[in-house]
């Protein structure tokens, strides 16, 4: 379980669905490594799967944490999800850019 203060971060199935809708494209799709600030809020919002919580509601949340911390646990929120480490993504693309 991956928690931001009180708030456990989880990609399930409806979050998953969530973060197509408001984002226009999959998790998979979203590059990590250049989040925008919004995408960030867009990713929190979905992970708290708390119906009461609104996107505005995200920037005062967010705040009360440093930005590499909140990378930091969307990425593993989202690698508890899937069961891949970022690692594993970061080896995959390297083993795929030597068969180019």
């Amino acid at each position: 379980m991956v928690m931001l203060g009180t708030k456990e971060l989880r990609f399930g199935h409806k979050a998953l669905k969530m973060v197509e809708a408001l984002m226009g494209k999959s998790i998979t799709e979203v590059d990590m490594g250049n989040l925008k600030s919004e995408e960030l809020e867009q990713l929190y919002l979905c992970s708290f799967n708390d119906p009461s919580l609104k996107l505005e509601d995200m920037e005062d949340i967010l705040d009360k944490f440093n930005y590499s911390e909140l990378r930091r646990k969307i990425m593993e929120s989202i690698t508890e999800a899937y069961g891949v480490s970022e690692e594993d993504e970061v080896k995959k693309g390297k083993k795929e850019d030597k068969k180019k």
